[in-house]
């Protein structure tokens, strides 16, 4: 399905659902269902996608969990995790 998308770092699994069509439409119904490889620990999140101003193309997405964000950018592919300014996990990733 052209919605999807999966990414893995170092440390974690990554699927990317876009409930509004295309992988790289602009939308505000993201979700991220994160597998942690070392432990199985699993985490749903919901979020929106992030882009360029005047873009309708996402560049990444974003969701926040409990005062935690998790930040995907698409290009260069990465995973960050911060909770304020302190920065929790920092990865990059490939397409699966």
């Amino acid at each position: 399905k052209s919605g999807m998308k999966i990414f893995s770092t170092a440390d974690f699994t990554i699927t990317l659902v876009n409930g509004c069509g295309e992988f790289y439409t602009v939308c505000n119904k993201v979700k991220y269902l994160g597998l942690r490889n070392k432990d199985g620990k699993q985490i749903t999140l919901e979020g929106k996608t992030t882009q360029p101003a005047n873009s309708n193309k996402a560049d990444g997405m974003i969701f926040n969990n409990s005062g935690v964000d998790y930040i995907v950018s698409f290009n260069p592919l990465a995973l960050k995790v911060t909770q304020g300014n302190k920065m929790l996990v920092e990865q990059s990733g490939k397409w699966e």
